[in-house]
């Protein structure tokens, strides 16, 4: 069938009122976004964009990139810090871009323009989830955790403050270990239900009730047994716990979520977010976001429209709901001054685009979501999830880059690559 035939057939029978063909939704595994870089994964294609002075893109090239580039397509998992990325390609751990302070893990300082794999034995195979801060990395390995790289917080968890350019075991972490995340300067874990954290704490970040300078050893974090997701931002973490936000930290540009800008060294519950949260991010600086029953909402500062929603002005200290992401999101990803979400429509990012974050072709910044641009993982043409009907597609306010509302005579069934129709 061409495509010629399948945009008349799909115009015919939105003309008749009939809902149109299905389109098969794609599985969103994760999308990433810190300080100027985003990345996502689409049925195992990992594509990365934005600022790449680093190499953090991994596309061989210091190129900025205002739209997608392939990395890799057998990505389970990826993480970027805005300076460097990892990914699980293949079930091992790969690394690129910055490497100052040895946090490719590959023994050395030197940058890296590509994937390449963490050399070191452990990471052969095994690898389910890796995490990266501003100078380190982390990866669970069959249960296990590792952390590598700049150490001067004890973010390694290693009971010192020594850096390390190769991979090392974080004492007490050998197993159970069933999520990791890194901020700037600290790390937290999840690992036999209890969420441990450490590394620097002078924001109370670690949420042990206390502020201190740091801490150099995994530490339970009390009160959060249950954690199932958890967030490390830059000076801030977040967490969903039985099915409610909460976050504790830094708080000066109110993103706690909490009504005020005071910080809290222990963790709080989000405001109006007690029950139906799925996911949270915390962002490299300024805010925070949620997923709650497929709909997004952030809060915090709103300087470059980081928070998807006009109204929010310069910023919320309460969570305000993103516009046109009401439903069908699973992820969302916090950057410095931009966001991020994948679900069912796509993915989407708004705020600051001066290095190409957005994704959409070009450097205008923009206050409500965009579609990226990606014809080889997704679509920009089909707005849809499967069964929608002529009425909701023509009241969509799904945007692509060009800011103007996606028409119902665009949405053809198999646009997708490589789903049939």
């Amino acid at each position: 069938m061409t495509a010629r035939f399948q945009r008349l057939l799909a115009a015919f029978v939105l003309a008749l009122g009939f809902a149109a063909p299905a389109v098969r939704a794609l599985p969103v595994t994760q999308v990433s976004a810190a300080f100027d870089v985003t990345c996502a994964i689409v049925v195992n294609a990992l594509d990365c964009w934005g600022y790449n002075a680093n190499g953090q893109v991994g596309d061989g090239t210091t190129t900025t990139r205002l739209t997608p580039h392939r990395i890799s397509n057998t990505a389970t998992g990826v993480s970027t810090s805005g300076f460097h990325t990892c990914a699980v390609l293949g079930n091992g751990a790969y690394c690129w871009g910055s490497n100052t302070d040895g946090q490719l893990g590959d023994g050395t300082i030197n940058q890296v323009l590509s994937a390449q794999q963490v050399p070191a034995l452990p990471f052969q195979s095994g690898v389910t989830a890796v995490a990266t801060g501003d100078l380190h990395s982390c990866a669970i390995q069959n249960g296990g955790l590792y952390c590598w790289g700049a150490n001067g917080y004890g973010q390694l968890g290693t009971g010192n403050t020594t850096a390390s350019r190769v991979p090392v075991a974080v004492p007490g972490m050998a197993s159970g270990v069933t999520s990791i995340t890194a901020g700037r300067f600290h790390t937290c874990a999840v690992a036999r239900g209890v969420l441990y954290c450490w590394g620097r704490n002078d924001s109370g970040e670690l949420g042990l009730s206390t502020v201190s300078s740091s801490v150099n050893t995994p530490t339970a974090v009390p009160g959060m047994s249950g954690t199932s997701v958890v967030e490390a931002g830059g000076s801030f973490t977040c967490a969903v716990k039985a099915g409610g936000a909460v976050c504790w930290g830094f708080n000066g540009n109110g993103q706690l979520g909490i009504g005020t800008s005071n910080g809290s060294p222990w963790p709080v519950n989000v405001s109006g977010l007690a029950s139906g949260v799925t996911h949270v991010a915390a962002g490299s600086s300024y805010h925070a976001c949620s997923v709650t029953n497929g709909a997004a909402s952030c809060w915090g500062y709103n300087n470059a429209g980081q928070l998807g929603n006009p109204a929010a002005g310069g910023g919320t200290q309460v969570p305000i709901a993103v516009s046109g992401l009401a439903s069908g999101v699973i992820r969302i990803g916090a950057g410095g001054l931009h966001t991020c979400s994948a679900g069912l429509a796509g993915v989407h990012c708004w705020g600051d685009n001066a290095t190409g974050q957005l994704g959409i072709n070009g450097t205008a910044p923009s206050n409500v979501p965009l579609l990226v641009v990606n014809p080889r993982a997704w679509s920009p043409d089909v707005v849809a999830s499967p069964a929608t009907s002529k009425r909701s597609l023509k009241s969509s306010s799904v945007r692509s880059g060009s800011r103007f509302p996606i028409r119902a005579r665009k949405f053809i069934a198999g646009a997708f690559d490589g789903v049939a129709s």
